[in-house]
C-alpha cells in the first residue's frame, strides 16, 4: 500500500472517541502487484488508526486500473482500508464507470477482492451497458466492466442484435 498526505493538526472528535489514529486530508491509498498499480483511491479525509491498520476514508474517488491503465472510476460517499487484508470497501451509494463510458454500475456498496482481482457490489446494483439495463441483488466484474456476473433476482431489459433476432450469426444462415 502506498499511502500519501497532508496531516490535519488537530483530530476531530468523534475519531478520539474510537481511539488513537491520525486524520489526514486529502490522502491517496494504493495496491500495486508486480509493478503495476491495480487501484487508487482518493479521499477527502481519511482516518487511519495504525493499531488495526484500519483507514476510513470520506467522499471517496477510486481509479481501478488494467495492465497499469486506467479503467474505470468509482466516487462513493464513503470507504474503508484494511491494509492487512488488503480489503477496499466502497459504500454510502456509489457510481462506477468505464472511463470510454461504454458501461457503468450503481450499488450501495462495493468491495475489491484482492484474490480474484474483482469487484463485488451488492445492495440495488443496476448495470448498464449501451442500451442494456439490468438490475440485481449482487454484481461480480472485472476492473473494466468488460466481464460480469449478475446474482439475485436479475431483471433488465437487453437490446439483441438484428441478426441474432433472425436466427443469424455472424451474417451467415
Amino acid at each position: 500500500m502506498a499511502l500519501t498526505a497532508a496531516c490535519r493538526p488537530e483530530p476531530r472528535a468523534e475519531d478520539r472517541a474510537r481511539g488513537p489514529g491520525i486524520t489526514l486530508d486529502r490522502p491517496e491509498f494504493s495496491e500495486a502487484a508486480a509493478g503495476r498499480t491495480l487501484w487508487m483511491a482518493r479521499a477527502a479525509q481519511a482516518t487511519y488508526r495504525a493499531g488495526p491498520g484500519v483507514a476510513s476514508l470520506e467522499r471517496v474517488q477510486a481509479t481501478f486500473f488494467e495492465e497499469g491503465r486506467p479503467v474505470t472510476r468509482a466516487e462513493a460517499p464513503w470507504a474503508s482500508y484494511d491494509h492487512a487484508a488488503r480489503d477496499l470497501r466502497l459504500g454510502g451509494g456509489l457510481t462506477l464507470r468505464t472511463l470510454d463510458g461504454r458501461a457503468g454500475v450503481t450499488a450501495r456498496d462495493a468491495r475489491w477482492d484482492p484474490a480474484s482481482g474483482r469487484l463485488v457490489t451488492s445492495g440495488g446494483v443496476a448495470f448498464w451497458q449501451g442500451p442494456n439495463r439490468l438490475t440485481a441483488g449482487r454484481l461480480w466484474a472485472d476492473r473494466a466492466l468488460r466481464r460480469v456476473e449478475l446474482r439475485g433476482r436479475v431483471r433488465g431489459t437487453i437490446a439483441l442484435e438484428p441478426a441474432l433476432l433472425a436466427g443469424r450469426r455472424g451474417g451467415g444462415r
